[in-house]
């Protein structure tokens, strides 16, 4: 349960980068 709750706070790290760089692209 640890272990998961870790990937899930690393995955939305990652999407939240992915974002953050779309839109400084974008922008």
């Amino acid at each position: 349960m640890k272990s998961l709750k870790k990937v899930i706070i690393i995955g939305g790290g990652v999407i939240g980068l992915c974002s953050a760089y779309y839109l400084v692209r974008e922008g």
